[in-house]
Order: structure tokens, then C-alpha cells, then sequence
């Protein structure tokens, strides 16, 4: 597992009272990168928060993190940099807003945009307020994003060509995609988002919808095609529609996980819902109490979830196995 973006205390205290208001929250700290080895419970940092003269993105908070196994890279874009607010590291880092890739090679960051043999997409990338969250498709050699309001957005890396396409399953239908982690079934061809709030439905361009309760939402990564698949009754609502939502794709099973997080890493969640790709059925478990994070992902040596990153005190993470 390897974390970037975000908000957290970083290892190197001699920049944490730079910026005081900021950085003794360890709010938009997220160019620090570190590797978590959770089989011999071993961490690595692979890269400072901050390196003087070197190029970083300007302290990436609620960003896109996706790993290129075609070319050991990550890539990160916007999202949200803090540097927007006007908030540097203070080292003389050469820091920007825009997209990024971080070569596990190098262990350096190249970037924006251009310097990073990356282009924006047409519209832009946005704020947090349109992408917070991005994966990687190694077959077409993409990186996807799924932008508010439901757009489907694929940078070809070979080509820098994007192809958008608009997911909207109604004309009613409204997803909070920006807040939602998307996953992807790379054998299966599928992308996954959660779509928490549903389908209000009513009366539209000449025609009437009906409403439709929360669903996780998979793309045809091959047709386009949108299919909205209703979320077991157990499933509890966010607080409200600023929270994140999250999922992880466990390959080996072929599962779907969504932990049900109702305040974005703040506290209890609701229940892990667990559903099979293959032959569309949900399962539902309950959850230990002390089991919780804002972050969410899946590491392949150990065939496990992991779940880290308390929003309140916390130095633990957890792990779940399907059998």
C-alpha cells in the first residue's frame, strides 16, 4: 500500500510551523509518500514532504492517486491543492497546481501538466468540487477520472487524448460522483462508484422517472454502458453530501467492498457491504467498533482490506479477509 494526498502530521517537524495555521492540523501535507509493508507491519517513507529545489505538486490534499504498473508511476492530479489558499511548504520546493507523475524509480515527482507528459482534461481538472478520487486502467493504458455530475473522463497515456462520455442513467439522476472513490475490475472490464444518494426522480424533458434509493454504480469500461445496482437495505446514508464514500475491489475473490462509513472516517461504520461481481449477489456483515479510516484499499500479498486513517485520534489500521 502506498499513501499520498491528504491531511496528516508529517516526519519532518522542522516544516510543521511554516505555515502554522495549517500545517499543526497537517491539513494538505499529502507530497510526503510512504509505503506500508501490513504482512511484517513495516513502514517506508519513500519520499520527504518536502524537497528544497525539486518539483512537487503544491501540497496535495483530496487528489487522484493511481498507480501505472506499465511504467512503475503514480499519477496525481487535482482535486484539491492547498496551494490554491496560498499555502506553500516553505522549503523552496518548486511547487504547482495541475497533474503530476511520482516515478517509483526515481522517487521524484515530475510536473505540472506538460513537464509530466500529462495534458488536462477539456474541461479542465478541477477542484475537489469536480474530481477527488481517479484509478488506472492497464489494459487501455488510462487514466480515469469520474467528474461531478456523473462524467466519465479517460486520458490515453500513449496518445495524451482524453475521451469523455456523460453517465446519466435519467435525466434526474445526479451523483455526488466528486465524493465517491471509484475502483475498477480490471478482468472484468467494469469500473465501480458509489452512488449514495440515489435518483430523486420527478418530471423531465417530456418524460416522468421514479425515484430510485442508493446504488452502487458500474461502467462497461467497453460499451460505456451504466447500470445502477441497488445497495442492500442495510446500507445507512452519509451524514450529508460533503462526506466521502468509499469502495475496494479484492480481485482474488472478485469482490466489491463498501464499508459503510457514515462521516467520513470520523467514527463507527454502518456495516461492510460485500458484493459479488460475478454473480451479482450482496452479502452483509457487521463491523467491530474500533474498525474505521478514511482511506480504503486493497493489498494483494495479504488478500486483504485495509482500513487507516481515523479523522480523531488513532494510530491503528485494520484489516479484513474474505472466506
Amino acid at each position: 500500500m502506498v499513501f499520498a494526498g491528504g491531511d496528516w502530521h508529517t516526519s519532518e517537524s522542522e516544516w510543521q510551523t511554516v505555515n502554522p495555521i495549517y500545517d499543526t492540523t497537517g491539513n494538505f501535507t499529502g507530497s510526503e509518500i510512504w509505503h506500508l509493508d501490513a504482512l511484517n507491519d513495516r513502514w517506508t517513507r519513500l519520499r520527504p514532504f518536502c524537497v528544497p529545489g525539486a518539483a512537487q505538486p503544491g501540497r496535495p490534499d483530496t487528489v487522484t492517486w493511481a498507480y501505472d504498473a506499465n511504467r512503475n508511476q503514480a499519477y496525481m492530479a487535482p482535486g484539491f491543492y492547498g496551494i490554491t489558499q496560498g499555502v506553500s511548504s516553505g522549503c523552496g520546493a518548486v511547487e504547482g497546481w495541475g497533474g503530476y507523475t511520482f516515478s517509483f524509480a526515481s522517487r521524484q515527482f515530475q510536473g505540472p501538466d506538460a513537464a509530466a507528459g500529462l495534458v488536462p482534461p477539456p474541461a479542465g481538472w478541477g477542484g475537489d468540487t469536480g474530481a477527488s478520487f481517479g484509478t488506472f486502467d492497464p489494459v487501455n493504458d488510462e487514466l480515469i477520472r469520474v467528474v461531478n455530475g456523473g462524467r466519465l473522463e479517460r486520458l490515453r497515456i500513449a496518445t495524451l487524448t482524453w475521451r469523455t462520455q456523460q453517465l446519466g442513467l435519467t435525466p434526474t439522476w445526479n451523483p455526488v460522483s466528486n465524493r465517491a472513490q471509484s475502483v475498477i475490475d480490471v478482468q472484468g472490464r467494469a469500473l465501480y462508484f458509489l452512488d449514495a444518494w440515489g435518483d430523486a426522480g420527478g418530471t423531465c424533458c417530456g418524460g416522468t422517472f421514479p425515484p430510485r434509493g442508493p446504488a452502487l454504480i458500474k461502467v462497461d469500461l467497453n460499451t460505456g454502458a451504466t447500470t445502477a445496482i441497488l445497495l442492500p437495505t442495510n446500507y445507512t446514508q452519509p451524514t450529508d453530501q460533503s462526506q466521502e464514500v468509499y469502495l475496494v475491489f479484492d480481485p482474488v475473490n472478485r469482490l466489491v467492498f463498501v464499508p459503510n462509513n457514515t462521516g467520513m472516517g470520523n467514527g463507527l461504520l454502518a456495516g461492510l457491504g460485500i458484493y459479488h461481481v460475478d454473480t451479482g449477489q450482496w452479502e452483509w456483515e457487521a463491523v467491530p467498533g474500533a474498525a474505521y479510516g478514511s482511506v480504503w484499499g486493497f493489498d494483494e500479498n495479504l488478500g486483504a482490506m485495509i482500513g487507516i486513517g481515523q479523522r480523531i485520534w488513532g494510530t491503528h489500521y485494520y484489516l479484513y479477509k474474505y472466506k
